[in-house]
């Protein structure tokens, strides 16, 4: 065996505490790589069922999959230079006079970053393999993790989604590439610098504090709130920076991870709540009707074909007999609501439109300087207007405004407003000119087979932001113009249904509609029943599986930064044994000993937290704007989330220096200075 190679085994042999927390730092790196890999490779089996013979598709999911691996691995790949590489700087400080002493008798650089080299060699000897084979073991673990989440999920979508366990050795041999690649870059960093010490600095120590007395100068404040011992304190938090560098990095990426890993929860959960109104309903039963209209058709061949749509609107009293019959089944409670947008407008003047509006309706002004605006009409199911006839304080048979409206602001935040002044105002409505033929919706005489083109509309009351039934807002949510009628013939019309068996209404609905409806050839309409349980099921479900793997994932990097803080926190008191003797030697107390590495840790947390803290919040502001994009809702400082590492790091730190400094309590005064 080589003599480097012989020097670095005994160093292994002699450091066994500190060769115990980097092997552990080296195997959970490995073992969260192979994981990543793994992960990647168990999704592509489950969906290459799903992915046919397209191989277009394939190579976009493989593209989409390798990205996703290359963005976790380079954070888990920065997390473990760091902590490894620190590893290596401690052993190199360590050894800084055997350099000193083996460069005199003529060792030469080459032989000194051998010497580190090997001692990487021989920890991914055993770290490599170990990792891969835990990694394999968080595989197996988060599978049968994930399918356990899934379950049910699969039979409510379209295909079967199930993960099994795959032992991919491409990826076994890329995790093993990568790993020993970064073990040897994180070794070979410190041992460079180590060779460039010259033999004189190595063996009197001085190549790896080099400091100037203002540098170690502290602030006044310092020596006021905690004494001398505050003072001693800050000034081995200067001497020591680099010791103390690696912990409050690796704690302040933890910090970060962790904070957006609960801002992504916390955001796929609003808008789980946000993609699903409150409204008292789990299954919604969905009619779309169409207008009769004539159009042409123009096929591959050139040739076309004139088309006529047939007319299929649904009158109040065929959705006030489908909403009694869906009632029948055992616990329902049915709420029905029927619109028609955009079939009419209506004129209205400057001073019927609020001030909080008018900026909103400036697009709708016209010649006159008011406004002209799209109508949607509003018909619920009997009962429910009743109700809301004497919520207005109005007669039955009145026609209802529903001032409310909810938009976005420049800021993508959702607004609610009262857009009109309500007087009692009598309204002319005009058709819409779409090009179509047939009949229009007609308002007071359901059965009539058609409306006049121009209708007068009276206005008898209205109902106000937060009278109106969520129901009613559900698909009408950015109407401009509302007004509740007593019944008319509806393009769309909706049965909210709050039942407890979601399935057998499911069926009961379909069965209804066939017996009531009946369609025709032709068709005419559409018929639709989504099961909101469901739905919030599987949306739930999804996002519990994402949060588990993000979890999981900042568990096992806090993990790695944890072997970091303790192997150096632990170090660097060891190695501070004769400072502490004599510090004692000159009359320091044991309390004030104490008192001063109790100072050392809140100054080396407060510093994570003041890297970590920001990062992590600006972080998890990013999670909300990203989310911005396709929902619109006031962000939510991580209170939580800052409590909770703030903690958390504080615990870490004050328990591993009081652990450090206990096991050296017993130690001599004399044969420490020694």
């Amino acid at each position: 065996m080589k003599l480097t190679a012989n020097l670095a085994k005994r160093q292994l042999s002699a450091n066994r505490r500190r060769v115990i927390w980097t092997l552990l730092g080296i195997i959970l790196s490995v073992a969260m790589i192979t994981a990543v890999y793994s992960f990647g490779a168990s999704g592509y089996e489950a969906f290459f069922g799903l992915l046919d013979a397209d191989r277009v598709i394939r190579i976009n999911y493989i593209k989409t999959i390798v990205s996703i691996a290359v963005f976790f691995s380079v954070i888990i790949l920065t997390a473990t230079i760091i902590v490894i590489s620190n590893a290596f700087r401690v052993s190199a400080q360590e050894r800084t006079e055997q350099f000193g002493i083996l460069k005199s008798v003529g060792a030469t650089k080459r032989q000194i970053v051998e010497t580190v080299l090997y001692e990487g060699l021989f920890l991914s000897s055993v770290g490599i393999p170990l990792g891969i084979l835990v990694g394999l073991l968080v595989e197996f673990a988060g599978v049968n993790i994930a399918n356990y989440i899934l379950v049910g999920v699969s039979a409510r979508l379209l295909f079967n989604v199930t993960f099994g366990f795959t032992v991919s050795w491409v990826a076994i041999l890329a995790a093993t590439l990568v790993s020993l690649a970064t073990i040897f870059l994180a070794a070979w960093l410190p041992a460079l610098k180590a060779s460039r010490v010259t033999a004189v600095d190595a063996i009197r120590g001085t190549g790896e504090v080099k400091l100037n007395p203002r540098q170690l100068k502290t602030n006044w404040l310092v020596q006021r709130l905690f004494g001398f011992e505050g003072t001693l304190a800050a000034k081995s938090m200067k001497r020591n920076r680099r010791s103390f560098r690696a912990t409050v990095l690796s704690l302040a990426i933890s910090i970060i991870l962790f904070m957006v890993a609960m801002s992504i929860t916390t955001e796929g959960t609003k808008m789980n709540e946000m993609i699903y109104p409150e409204v008292d309903a789990t299954v919604i039963s969905v009619f779309t009707g169409s207008i009769a209209a004539t159009y042409d058709v123009v096929y591959n061949d050139g040739s076309t074909e004139t088309v006529e749509q047939t007319e299929r609107l649904l009158p109040s009293t065929s959705a006030d007999q489908i909403c009694t019959e869906l009632s029948s089944f055992p616990g329902a409670s049915i709420v029905g609501v029927g619109t028609n947008a955009n079939v009419y407008k209506v004129h209205l003047p400057k001073d019927m439109v609020s001030a909080s509006a008018e900026k909103l309706f400036d697009i709708f002004r016209d010649s006159s300087g008011g406004y002209t605006l799209p109508v949607y009409l509003v018909s619920t199911d009997s009962q429910t207007y009743l109700r809301l006839c004497a919520q207005a304080g109005v007669a039955p048979g009145s026609n209802i405004l529903l001032n409310c409206l909810r938009t976005i602001d420049e800021d993508f935040m959702r607004t609610e407003y009262q857009p009109y002044r309500f007087l009692g105002q009598t309204l002319v409505l005009e058709a819409q000119d779409d090009g179509s033929s047939g009949s229009l919706p007609n308002l007071g005489d359901a059965s009539a087979a058609s409306a006049q083109p121009n209708l007068e509309l009276t206005l008898d009351g209205e109902l106000t932001p937060g009278n109106i039934p969520n129901e009613i807002l559900y698909y009408n949510e950015f109407a401009q113009f509302m007004v509740l009628v007593p019944e008319h013939n509806c393009y769309s019309y909706q049965w909210f249904a709050d039942v407890e068996d979601t399935l057998g209404f499911e069926d009961f609905a379909w069965q209804t509609f066939s017996e009531l409806l009946k369609p025709d050839g032709d068709g005419g309409y559409r018929l639709n029943v989504d099961n909101l349980q469901a739905l919030e099921d599987t949306t739930r479900a999804m996002n519990n599986l994402i949060s588990t793997f993000l979890y999981s994932f900042v568990a096992m990097l806090t993990l790695i930064a944890l072997t970091n803080v303790i192997s150096t926190i632990s170090t660097n008191v060891r190695l501070r044994s004769r400072e502490f003797a004599m510090l004692q030697s000159v009359g320091m107390s044991a309390a004030g000993l104490r008192q001063m590495l109790n100072l050392e840790s809140i100054l080396c947390a407060l510093r994570a937290l003041l890297i970590g803290l920001p990062l992590g919040i600006a972080g998890s502001y990013l999670v909300y704007r990203f989310v911005m994009f396709s929902m619109q809702y006031d962000y939510s400082f991580p209170w939580l989330a800052t409590f909770v590492c703030t903690g958390a790091v504080f615990i870490i730190i004050w328990a591993t220096t009081r652990f450090a400094a206990y096991r050296i309590r017993g130690t001599s005064i004399v044969e420490a200075i020694r």
